[in-house]
């Protein structure tokens, strides 16, 4: 009888402590395998793309893929036209996952995300975009970019497409743009893990 008991106890010590390392996981490092629920998405299918084009998710953390399968075909992600959403309560944190090349310049309009993870492979977006978070009076929102400094500054050369030539050419220095650099704080050549851990935050 004791055995039995002891077994039971064991069973159930093993069943507290699977959950616990579960939960400890949190949605990221879960999300980060398959990505955010198509549920969570306005999205229209076009060809071999998938265009999302808002966030209607209750979440406070979502990973947007570059891919999704559907019925066994895999569709590229498409956010050419995606918005976070407009004053919407969620997602608190988003990652926008490796592979993804371009997000339109006001993909943070007046949203309320907090921490962000922006991949290398980002082609077709200016930091300038910052701007449409507006004025932050509390701490200060987390920028994660998995490129160097310099590709930052790349992103703002190449992309700020209603500069002159020659003023994009002077343009070497990040922090010229039109939004308040002490709203955010960047986090350069981070990796995905990085995002995750919150070493940063």
């Amino acid at each position: 009888m004791r055995r039995i008991v002891l077994f039971a106890c064991m069973i159930m010590l093993l069943s507290i402590l699977c959950s616990t390392n579960a939960a400890t996981k949190i949605s990221g490092y879960s999300l980060k395998q398959q990505g955010s629920s198509l549920k969570n998405f306005n999205y229209e299918i076009d060809g071999d793309k998938i265009k999302l084009t808002l966030y209607i998710g209750e979440e406070e953390s979502t990973v947007v893929p570059s891919v999704f399968t559907i019925d066994g075909k895999t569709y590229k992600t498409d956010l050419s036209n995606f918005m976070v959403g407009i004053t919407n309560e969620y997602p608190k944190e988003i990652l926008f996952s490796e592979g993804i090349e371009e997000l339109p310049l006001y993909v943070f309009n007046s949203c309320r995300v907090i921490k962000f993870y922006l991949p290398k492979s980002l082609k077709k977006w200016s930091p300038s975009g910052l701007s449409y978070f507006g004025s932050r009076k509390d701490k200060p929102i987390k920028v994660y970019y998995a490129g160097s400094i310099e590709e930052f500054e790349e992103l703002l050369k190449n992309n700020v497409s209603w500069y002159s030539e020659e003023d994009k050419q002077n343009l070497n220095v990040f922090l010229d743009l039109d939004f308040d650099a002490s709203d955010f704080d960047f986090i350069f050549e981070a990796t995905e893990e990085d995002y995750f851990s919150g070493e940063y935050d």
